[in-house]
């Protein structure tokens, strides 16, 4: 039996960042190798974040054009939820039947509340007032 022994290269060192860590900066391997491993972590989290590769002005020619269009967008939707003058006369004639619809379903609403012998009043003068008035014809 040939047992035949490899040893694994690990990916970390064949790479130029920890090429350069270690050789061009003088650092120990194992600090070398733990830099190397944070830059490359940070690398792939942040990969394209810090880079910019539009000019300044260029950049901030689309934000304007960014900001114009969503201004755009919140016109056309309060053009649409603007309502003309006679859809507006039309809800206020609307509003105004309704309460007087209610009005008397309130007054009603009110007499039940009232205490008994108010109630009994009311209903004395209205027939006092009937029957005067029939008289006088």
């Amino acid at each position: 039996m040939f047992f035949f022994s490899f040893s694994i290269i690990n990916p970390l060192y064949s790479t130029t960042i920890y090429f350069v860590v270690y050789s061009v900066f003088c650092i120990p391997p194992s600090l070398a190798h733990l830099l190397s491993f944070i830059f490359l972590f940070c690398s792939i989290i942040f990969r394209g974040i810090g880079v910019e590769n539009k000019p300044e002005l260029q950049r901030v020619l689309e934000e304007r054009k960014r900001e114009q269009i969503i201004k755009q967008k919140k016109q056309d939707e309060e053009a649409r939820r603007k309502i003309s003058q006679l859809e507006h006369e039309l809800l206020k004639r609307h509003q105004k039947l309704d309460e007087l619809e209610k009005e008397p379903a309130r007054l009603e609403d009110s007499n039940c509340s009232a205490p008994e012998f108010i109630k009994v009043k009311e209903n004395l003068r209205r027939t006092s007032f009937a029957s005067s008035g029939e008289k006088e014809v």
